[in-house]
């Protein structure tokens, strides 16, 4: 029974924070997005998830309830604002969405990401987190590349002519974040090819930077489980080379020393 206490108890350490239902709610809404994004009641439902995931990830990264109050206002006004736009084609509210959506989106990614900054070891938690702030970044851009054809049409090329459906462009982002580039979807514009540039030069930055990162926390925690360190501490970076070895050369045989003593006497 013990064993298996030792075993929940480092599993729940392990996954303690929060940013595990967030990559959950992540995943659902890249798959769910192509499915409800033909239609205005399925762009609402979409929205709703969108914006609770914000909700998750503040919740997860922020510990002030003031914080989390303001988010949620926020979010609450814009999916309002959203939904009253499918429902009544009023162009204001659409102008409203196009802002509010991007700038939620770079709040949270930034929160979330100074969240796992903060931490001094590496656990399946923050591992989670890691994954969640490349997610929210490739949906940053998503709405980024989303509004630059929405306000300047023909900024992108698609196989099929032109569309403006917000999961065509999640698609686009994560093929150009991850630098996989299939050609299916091309930025046309200046703009468009600015911003592609852009997110695909930050999403490889973010990869190599968060594993420099979690490799380096995971190995000097190691270090000091285990009771040593991988790095040298000032004591003994100042102290001459000679001084530790003659210390370790007179301390080892100190029978010996002893004995010459008693030789001397006799």
């Amino acid at each position: 029974m013990g064993d298996v206490r030792d075993v929940q108890g480092v599993r729940e350490d392990q996954l303690a924070g929060g940013f595990f239902p967030l990559l959950i709610l992540l995943v659902a809404f890249l798959l769910v997005a192509p499915l409800l994004d033909g239609f205005a009641a399925g762009r609402i439902t979409l929205s709703f998830l969108f914006y609770v995931a914000m909700l998750v990830a503040i919740r997860a990264s922020v510990r002030r309830r003031i914080v989390l109050f303001l988010v949620f206002v926020l979010s609450a006004f814009a999916w309002v604002t959203l939904a009253f736009d499918q429902i009544f084609d009023i162009p204001a509210l659409e102008v409203a969405s196009r802002i509010l959506n991007p700038a939620l989106l770079f709040v949270t990614a930034v929160t979330v990401l100074a969240g796992i900054i903060r931490v001094e070891r590496v656990t399946m938690n923050t591992v989670f987190g890691a994954l969640c702030v490349y997610f929210l970044i490739a949906l940053f851009w998503a709405f980024i590349f989303f509004q630059t054809e929405r306000i300047d049409p023909g900024s992108f090329t698609f196989p099929d002519g032109p569309h403006q459906r917000l999961s065509d462009f999640v698609y686009f982002a994560f093929v150009t974040q991850t630098t996989l580039g299939y050609g299916d979807i091309a930025p046309v514009s200046d703009y468009a090819r600015s911003f592609a540039m852009m997110a695909a030069f930050l999403g490889q930055v973010y990869l190599v930077v968060t594993v420099a990162r979690m490799v380096s926390l995971q190995v000097a925690y190691s270090g000091r489980v285990v009771g040593t360190s991988i790095f040298p501490s000032p004591a003994d970076e100042a102290a001459p080379q000679g001084t530790a070895s003659e210390g370790r050369a007179s301390g080892d045989r100190p029978q010996d020393s002893k004995d010459r003593n008693e030789l001397d006497e006799s």
